[in-house]
């Protein structure tokens, strides 16, 4: 898809003797590029899901606006809320599924967490004053903040009882999660938020097949491909909800 999108956008800027297409589509390319790298180092996205969205930065950076920012934008908006909807149907079907847990590990987070969630509720004013100055990003982030960070209190505690699991090396991936330090013969490996890398990855298989090691303790998230992807569809078919919320509000 990078390779695509820059490609296309070199073209077009060929064609019609215009450095802006292949100079937009790397601009936004290298800011999301940044951004999946950070968010993908502290183990926030997985890496596929970052190199998704450097994708449709360099093959959506010159696609035509349906609102009063970048089109690149409205796909980042709109897969924030499709991702918040998905997301919460899964935690839903976990929740369910591990009740009795979920209630304890929930209550010790939000004693532990409270500050912030506290902080986090105090941008519930922005809407109204997004109104009243006729800000829309304003008014975007007072909605967008406090229920997100409901949404991480929540999946913080269905982290523990659901997404640990127990799985041979052989079915590892580059970048999974390890949570346990892990120390065979002269092999060290000490948990971090970027994953297990490729050669780190082949000695765990080569120490599994030695019968060294049968399984290894990852912790697994929830996919924000989903979410792009129908974020860039509720793009291209209704356009940018924010921008059709606020507009029948204002």
């Amino acid at each position: 898809m990078v390779a695509f999108g820059l490609t296309g956008h070199a073209i077009l800027s060929i064609l019609n003797s215009d450095p802006y297409p292949i100079l937009f589509s790397c601009i936004a390319f290298s800011m999301l590029w940044a951004i999946g790298h950070v968010t993908s180092y502290f183990g926030i996205w997985g890496g596929g899901d970052a190199k998704m969205l450097m994708g449709f930065g360099a093959l959506l950076a010159t696609f035509p606006d349906v609102a009063v920012w970048p089109f690149l934008i409205t796909v980042i908006f709109n897969s924030i809320f499709a991702g918040f909807i998905i997301s919460l149907l899964v935690m839903t079907y976990l929740i369910i599924k591990n009740i009795g847990r979920f209630r304890t590990e929930f209550k010790n987070n939000l004693n532990k967490y409270k500050i912030y969630l506290f902080l986090a509720s105090l941008t519930l004013i922005l809407p109204l004053i997004g109104i009243l100055l006729n800000n829309l990003l304003l008014s975007y982030i007072g909605i967008v903040v406090f229920p997100v960070a409901l949404l991480l209190l929540t999946a913080k505690s269905i982290e523990s009882i659901s997404l640990h699991k127990l799985i041979s090396p052989s079915k590892l991936m580059e970048g999974d999660w390890i949570l346990d330090e892990i120390k065979i013969g002269d092999f060290n490996y000490i948990p971090k938020r970027s994953g297990i890398t490729k050669l780190e990855l082949e000695k765990l298989k080569s120490l599994e097949i030695s019968g060294e090691i049968k399984s290894v303790n990852v912790k697994f998230g929830f996919p924000l491909g989903p979410g792009i992807l129908a974020g860039l569809i509720i793009g291209l078919t209704i356009g940018d909800i924010m921008a059709k919320v606020f507009s029948f509000l204002i």
